[in-house]
């Protein structure tokens, strides 16, 4: 039950009150009965130590390099929004000037029509 106690006291909604399934109980007596506690070696625990500090100190480039990356995934993130945002906009200007230009093109059809038909009514009453 040492396994599951400790699970308790680090995971606050595990309740004792709950009920445990059989399988994890049964799980936790074969562990128990298979592993026994050993104290490591002082060259152990030494060797270990220096790796951790070798490794604290190779961190800050890790961390570096992490930030790094997340740096170029806002950078990218933000060109391809920029970019989205540029053939948007290129686009609608571009609809923009058409629609214009048809605009322009109606009216000069427009005026030159109403002018054939003054030089036809004009022609139409001289005779």
């Amino acid at each position: 039950m040492k396994i599951i106690d400790s699970l308790r006291e680090r995971l606050p909604r595990l309740q004792k009150e709950a009920a445990l399934p059989p399988d994890l109980l049964a799980i936790e007596a074969r562990l128990e009965s298979a592993l026994t506690p050993i104290t490591p070696r002082p060259e152990f625990v030494h060797s270990l130590q220096n790796r951790l500090r070798q490794a604290s100190l190779s961190r800050p480039q890790q961390t570096t390099a992490l930030a790094r990356l997340e740096m170029d995934k806002r950078r990218n993130i933000l060109l391809g929004t920029a970019g989205f945002l540029g053939v948007s906009i290129l686009i609608l200007s571009s609809f923009r000037i058409a629609l214009t230009l048809l605009g322009a093109l109606g009216i000069l059809y427009q005026t030159n029509q109403q002018l054939r038909q003054k030089k036809s009514s004009s022609v139409l009453n001289s005779f």
